[in-house]
């Protein structure tokens, strides 16, 4: 049965640790590829997300 409502999702997409596609992220899982690791420099900042002290109050 088909309406004027009924949708269709023909795609989608995300980000995996350590790989670029689907297929190499899970090789990695199957290969037991640790993907864990240090943000890269300007991804977060550190005092804003993780409460570090200001440099004038260390």
């Amino acid at each position: 049965m088909v309406n004027d409502n009924d949708i269709a999702v023909v795609g989608m997409a995300c980000v995996f640790p350590g790989a670029a596609t689907l297929r190499q992220y899970w090789a990695n899982i199957v290969n037991a590829v640790d993907a864990v690791g240090a943000p890269p420099p300007g991804r977060w900042r550190g005092a804003f997300n993780f409460g570090l002290p200001a440099e004038h109050e260390a």
